[in-house]
């Protein structure tokens, strides 16, 4: 028993002096604190920045990222601490995006944060004036924006303040020009019209640099007074001639003409009360419409109506027509057919010649009993024929009515 005892002392005390003799165990490094950064507070799109993170109390070899988040995401780099700093570079390629990046050091627990503004490049061509509205009336009053994006190579607009030099030539060579700075990433100007139609030419020019033109027009506004004129002044109501109306040459009030393609409208108020609406387009400044003769004879009075101006009347005479005076009417019956035949003509106009060929001819026959039958026909060389059926009448006298315009022709036959 007292030998098993020993053994235990003995190894107890071997235990003990293993102990007092085991190796320390290290703790790893851990960074605290705040961590200086050396950073320019500007920069040039497209070229390297170099920041700098320390100087720290760190070991070599301890690690440490760098994040630069800008408005197009964050970047992170890594590197490691050598004599107490660590240096990184952000390449052309991560740096193409202008505006402020917020720098973020992280080791450990240990943090630090500055700031870089990375500002665009020069302006690169082309140079592109917008304009709105494409056009504008040329009063004085009425105005069209221009705008100006100026861009660097990697499509960031320029910085605030870039002076854009804008060239504006309006109609009648005269030549403005204006110098508008960049502001919240544009430059924008209002451009006046003058008061002579016409197209305007704009350009821009930044930094000597160039680009294609815009164009503005400068249009005509509300138009003054015009009147009317008929070629020929007057035509016989035979429902077949046609007559061209014309309009002055319609100017605003500083003498513009009106834009070819302006809507107008010929307005014709017959005698009966009746109205026909004839539409047109303007070219030169000048509308003409053509208006068909009515068979009815009168005076129709035409007004032509643009953009809310009305023009003075314009009264056009319709003459009786197409035939003058009386002609003869001729009945042939074929009893062998069982047919009526019922011939006027020759139908002729104020010269005595043959009405126009297709002049409408009404024909009316009355009954013994007072019943009518009508129908129309229409001239060739001269004369109209209608034919009718036998069996439709009955034994007795008629009388036949043919009218063309104010021309008119009689006759009586019977039917056995």
């Amino acid at each position: 028993m007292p030998r098993l005892v020993g053994r235990f002392v003995w190894l107890a005390l071997l235990w003990v002096l293993a102990a007092c003799h085991a190796a320390p165990v290290e703790t790893p490094f851990v960074l605290a604190g705040s961590l200086p950064i050396t950073a320019p507070r500007t920069a040039v799109v497209g070229e390297p920045v170099v920041v700098t993170v320390g100087p720290v109390a760190a070991p070599d070899h301890t690690a440490v990222t760098l994040t630069a988040v800008g408005s197009y995401g964050p970047i992170v780099l890594r590197s490691t601490f050598l004599g107490g700093s660590a240096w990184f570079q952000i390449p052309p390629e991560l740096a193409t995006h202008s505006g402020a990046v917020t720098l973020l050091a992280a080791s450990g627990s240990a943090r630090g944060q500055a700031n870089l503004d990375l500002r665009p490049q020069e302006p690169i061509e082309p140079i592109t004036p917008l304009v709105g509205a494409r056009s504008i009336i040329a009063d004085g009053g009425h105005y069209a924006m221009s705008v100006v994006v100026p861009f660097d190579r990697f499509g960031n607009p320029v910085a605030e303040g870039t002076m854009v030099h804008l060239r504006i030539l309006h109609p009648g060579s005269v030549l403005q020009e204006i110098e508008s700075p960049v502001r919240h990433l544009l430059a924008w100007e209002r451009v006046y019209s003058r008061t002579i139609a016409g197209r305007t030419l704009i350009s821009a020019e930044v930094e000597g640099q160039h680009g294609p033109e815009s164009t503005l027009e400068e249009i005509a506004g509300w138009p003054v007074p015009f009147a009317l004129t008929a070629e020929p002044a007057t035509l016989p109501a035979d429902g077949f001639q046609l007559l061209t109306l014309r309009s002055d040459v319609i100017r605003d009030r500083f003498g513009n003409l009106m834009p070819d393609g302006t809507e107008i409208s010929f307005v014709a108020a017959g005698p009966a009360g009746d109205t026909r609406i004839i539409p047109a387009q303007t070219l030169d400044g000048v509308a003409e419409a053509v208006m068909q003769a009515p068979s009815i004879p009168g005076v129709y009075q035409v007004q032509a109506t643009v953009l809310g101006m009305t023009s003075a009347p314009l009264g056009i005479t319709f003459t009786p027509g197409p035939a003058v005076g009386g002609f003869p009417v001729h009945v042939a019956v074929d009893s062998a057919q069982g047919t009526l035949r019922l011939t006027a003509g020759p139908i002729t106009a104020v010269l005595q010649q043959y009405v126009p060929d297709g002049a409408p001819v009404g024909f009316t026959i009355t009954g013994p009993d007072g019943q009518m039958w009508s129908d129309t026909a229409v001239t060739a060389a001269g004369y109209a024929s209608i034919e009718m059926r036998l069996t439709r009448l009955t034994s007795g006298a008629y009388t036949a009515v043919a009218a063309a315009g104010s021309g008119r022709g009689t006759t009586r036959f019977s039917v056995p």
